[in-house]
């Protein structure tokens, strides 16, 4: 919007989007965040006691503690300390026990031999990652649909994403779940009728042939997966159709 420059603009929603302060986290890009309601001509944003205090406790890791502390010896003694390590980003090592790995690309790394180890409990616990009622939240709502019209009236062309779930939490053994899934995506198709966007993709893996072969986790499809992802004509949480 700073830049006044249309085109086509491809809004990712996921369902903990149309809820303010969904977690201690939404305190990491306070600026940005702050900076960007500005932009939309929003008011400021108070943070909650919670949030306040979520943001100095993200300064609280070892290797950043150690960091000011070489930077505060540094500044007393005006000595450097040339053993002083560098902070980097590196790859995804297979000996590593973490099971993914974001590379430096920003894309995610699941181990190969681990692909095939995702047990189904583990799969429906990550489907509902920050799964809560109530799923929308009016105020958001209003602001999200603020910003969306303020960009098409400079011009650009907005498509809604919509990020399938693995297969087994359809099974919708967590509730709220599909609840959850359900309303929100049936609010952004009615959005999109209303406002005229191209909704591509759906929460529901289904109506794509897509597998458990096609994730990376409960939450995560696959590269080779996305090209299957279009516009779909009907709400599969409400139609038979698939």
């Amino acid at each position: 919007m700073r830049r006044d420059a249309a085109g086509t603009i491809f809004v990712g929603v996921s369902h903990w989007m149309l809820r303010r302060h969904v977690n201690q986290r939404f305190a990491q890009e306070r600026t940005d965040y702050e900076q960007a309601r500005a932009v939309l001509g929003l008011e400021k944003d108070p943070a909650r006691p919670a949030e306040a205090a979520a943001r100095y406790l993200n300064l609280l890791n070892a290797e950043y503690l150690r960091h000011n502390f070489d930077f505060v010896t540094r500044a007393i003694t005006g000595r450097n300390n040339g053993n002083r390590r560098r902070f980097e980003i590196q790859e995804a090592q297979k000996k590593s026990d973490e099971r993914r790995v974001f590379k430096p690309n920003g894309t995610l790394q699941l181990f190969r031999e681990l692909r095939t180890n995702l047990q189904p409990a583990l799969l429906e616990r990550e489907g509902a990652y920050q799964i809560a009622r109530p799923a929308l939240d009016p105020a958001v709502v209003i602001e999200f649909e603020r910003a969306l019209n303020l960009l098409v009236r400079q011009g650009a062309k907005i498509t809604i994403l919509l990020m399938p779930y693995h297969p087994v939490v359809m099974s919708c053994n967590r509730p709220p779940v599909c609840e959850t899934l359900s309303e929100v995506e049936g609010y952004i198709r009615d959005l999109g009728v209303r406002l005229g966007f191209t909704v591509i993709g759906s929460y529901d893996p289904r109506p794509f042939a897509q597998t458990w072969r096609d994730f990376a986790d409960g939450m995560h499809l696959r590269n080779e997966a996305l090209p299957r992802l279009r516009s779909l004509d009907f709400n599969p949480w409400t139609s038979q159709e698939q």
